[in-house]
């Protein structure tokens, strides 16, 4: 097990393995059914019907065959409010009255709401209209564990009920060689057709890299998983995660680059997730310890780009904790039914 929580062993990622045991932890959470109402009450918006059909159209494919869905994790636990900071919230520099010094040289997207000085280049992607922030992306009840909340973002259950989402069927008729999602996290080296990415933490700009050749093959598998880590900034936050931000941030405007140049741009979304965010609170140590809803990043042409979703409070909170304001399955199942196309 690494330092940031990632389970480099091949077969295993959260301590689930290729049948969907769980290694550590197992408590099971709500199987709450993605429907077409719970999806539209997120308030992620897509880019219209007609945009997204231009752009299969002007491909000269046709829909569901070659549009790509990759799942980058932040491995370790992303300090989400260090990334979209509340600036206008004055209970952020109470909290932090040393990591609020990032909001000095922040990047404003919103009256209320900046970006780390570290995403520059992301807010570049932004203001196309080319990145979607979805604010306070998290579960009721948090697993405040790597291990036991990366299996719930993999699998999707919150609560003891073992019954498959459907978003594990989802996934079935988009990659039909694997039967959940936790197998195809799992992948590497055992599945018929296996994850065409290695699936561990690795360094930002190898893993964006290997994102750009893997659109450019034929055909392009439909979904495709990978892990970066140095997320988990329990002390001395602000050099590290300055640093691992730049290298997310300029790595993922330079993959958006790649794929336009290379003429893939129109058929790649990136889901850019974290298990967990942090506390509100800064520690003693000038870092911060594991918490709950944090924000989810889809960046490419086939969405319309914007805040969406609720600012998670600050003042009101679940034992110092935030509370999620968007149900991360519910951005699962707009993801599979508007891009994949496979959402019952």
């Amino acid at each position: 097990m690494t330092s940031d929580g990632a389970s480099r062993a091949t077969g295993k990622i959260g301590g689930v393995s290729h049948k969907g045991a769980v290694a550590v932890d197992q408590r099971r959470g709500e199987s709450v059914r993605p429907t077409r109402r719970r999806v539209l009450q997120t308030g992620l918006a897509w880019a219209a019907g007609s945009m997204l059909a231009g752009a299969v159209k002007a491909a000269g494919i046709r829909r569901n065959v070659e549009q790509t869905l990759v799942l980058l994790h932040l491995s370790g636990g992303n300090d989400g409010l260090n990334t979209v900071i509340p600036c206008g919230d004055p209970l952020y520099r109470e909290l932090r009255p040393r990591l609020s010094r990032v909001a000095g040289e922040s990047v404003p997207i919103g009256e209320q709401v900046a970006l780390h000085p570290s995403l520059r280049a992301l807010a570049q992607i932004y203001e196309r209209g080319q990145l979607a922030i979805v604010q306070g992306a998290g579960y009721s009840t948090p697993d405040y564990s790597h291990v036991g909340s990366c299996r719930i973002w993999v699998e999707g259950l919150t609560d003891r009920n073992p019954e498959p989402d459907p978003w594990d069927a989802a996934v079935h008729r988009a990659s039909p060689q694997l039967s959940c999602l936790s197998a195809t996290f799992a992948s590497v080296g055992y599945a018929p057709t296996p994850n065409p990415l290695p699936y561990s933490a690795g360094r930002i700009e190898e893993v964006l890299a290997a994102v750009t050749r893997l659109a450019e093959t034929h055909p392009a598998p439909r979904l495709a998983f990978a892990s970066v880590g140095g997320f988990d900034t329990h002390e001395d936050q602000l050099p590290q995660h300055a640093h691992v931000l730049r290298e997310l941030g300029g790595g993922l405007a330079r993959l958006q680059c790649d794929l336009e140049r290379q003429g893939t741009a129109d058929h790649v979304l990136v889901m850019v997730w974290s298990e967990f965010g942090r506390r509100p609170a800064e520690n003693t140590r000038a870092g911060t310890d594991h918490g709950a809803a944090g924000p989810v990043f889809i960046m490419g042409r086939g969405i319309k780009g914007g805040l969406y979703g609720r600012t998670p409070s600050l003042a009101e909170t679940d034992a110092g904790n935030l509370v999620a304001t968007v149900d991360f399955r519910s951005v699962y199942a707009e993801l599979a039914e508007r891009w994949l196309h496979c959402l019952v």
